[in-house]
């Protein structure tokens, strides 16, 4: 692959990093608005911060079996594509294309969450640790940009919700532009390289450990991104000042998540920089529990956000740095991903549950910190220096 080749690829991915993060991050800051204009309850509203995660889970698996069929470039143009029409028809569809355009983002989405690792791993093979920081920064930086122009560019004459959210449509179309362009890219020669069934791979631990610690770490990131607005303001915080330290939480995760895999990728092992991902999580929990003032409380969210851009990136990273080629990184990432995001769908569903039947936010949040103490274990496990 010349230079050329690999600048438009560089591209290609990034532009797909933005879009399958900047797509969806930003609803949940417009929900009240939504469920005015039609007359939602907030657990009908509440579905929509779901269906993203249950999308993920049902479509991840398919994807590397798609790719067999349509090599890897043009089933990411698909998938983006997907989002392209989800983002629109989710808000100019009435109420019906607000829950199916959900659904079309969320299973486009999948493809481009299954597949970058995998692109990494067949394009850059030697900058693994650095390229998944690279796009896991945009899409950190993507998120946090959704989050906090929401609602400013919907209060803004003649915008609203509609068009504050299809914004998001603008990097979509030039990642499809960028990805039609790539789509004849396949990574893997099927015929000399046959694909290995989802049961070998079912049947190894480590498989286990890398796709537990994502589902665990991705549980923790919704779960405090769904309720750490209303946590924060039951301690006397007002909303303005609860949002933007929701913003703080997602911005300080930006640094990490660039720099944890680049150590990681020149380390024989990843234990040590899991092990700290995790503990400094549990950390961040626990201060947030015992917290009685505004600068402890700061100081936990802190801590809580370096954690998620470092657990978030290297959760990614474990599928090339656990994976022998291409082809297993598609397949593990795929098979990880499915299970992960439909157990992190649970996590801010039961907080809510837990906090109706104890209204107590430090019970629940002791929720998080019994899955982060097991996180610690399945980093140590996942980051062991073994391939699947």
């Amino acid at each position: 692959m010349n230079r050329k080749e690999k600048k438009g690829i560089f591209i290609a991915v990034m532009l797909a990093a933005v879009s399958v993060r900047i797509t969806f991050t930003g609803v949940g800051s417009l929900l009240s608005l939504i469920s005015e204009e039609y007359g939602l309850s907030s657990g009908t509203a509440g579905i929509l911060t779901m269906l993203p995660l249950c999308a993920f889970g049902v479509c991840s698996m398919p994807v590397s079996s798609l790719c067999r069929r349509l090599g890897e470039g043009r089933t990411l143009f698909w998938g983006i594509l997907t989002i392209l029409l989800g983002v629109l028809i989710r808000s100019y569809g009435g109420l019906w294309g607000l829950y199916l355009g959900t659904i079309l983002l969320g299973a486009g989405v999948a493809v481009g969450n299954v597949l970058l690792p995998a692109v990494v791993k067949g394009k850059f093979p030697e900058r693994m640790g650095g390229m998944v920081g690279l796009y896991s920064v945009a899409m950190g930086l993507s998120s946090a940009l959704a989050i906090g122009a929401a609602v400013p560019l919907a209060k803004l004459p003649h915008m609203g919700w509609r068009n504050s959210l299809a914004l998001g449509a603008l990097p979509v179309a030039a990642a499809l532009f960028s990805w039609y362009r790539e789509r004849g890219m396949q990574l893997e020669n099927t015929e000399t390289l046959p694909p290995r069934p989802v049961k070998e791979f079912l049947k190894q631990p480590l498989t286990w450990d890398v796709t537990l610690f994502f589902g665990i770490t991705s549980l923790t990131f919704y779960s405090i991104i769904s309720w750490l607005p209303t946590i924060l303001q039951s301690s006397g915080i007002s909303p303005a000042e609860a949002g933007g330290v929701v913003s703080l939480f997602q911005l300080v995760g930006i640094p990490t998540s660039l720099l944890a895999p680049l150590w990681a990728g020149n380390r024989k092992d990843q234990k040590l920089p899991l092990f700290l991902g995790s503990f400094i999580s549990l950390v961040g929990l626990l201060l947030l529990i015992v917290s009685r003032s505004y600068a402890l409380t700061l100081i936990a969210v802190i801590l809580m956000g370096l954690s998620n851009g470092c657990n978030f990136s290297l959760g990614l990273a474990l599928f090339g740095f656990r994976t022998k080629n291409a082809a297993d990184a598609a397949k593990l990432s795929g098979l990880a991903q499915s299970i992960g995001y439909l157990i992190a769908a649970t996590g801010p569903s039961v907080m809510g549950w837990l906090y109706e039947a104890i209204p107590n936010w430090s019970i629940c949040l002791l929720y998080l910190v019994g899955f982060g103490i097991l996180c610690i274990i399945l980093g140590l496990r996942s980051g062991a220096n073994k391939t699947i």
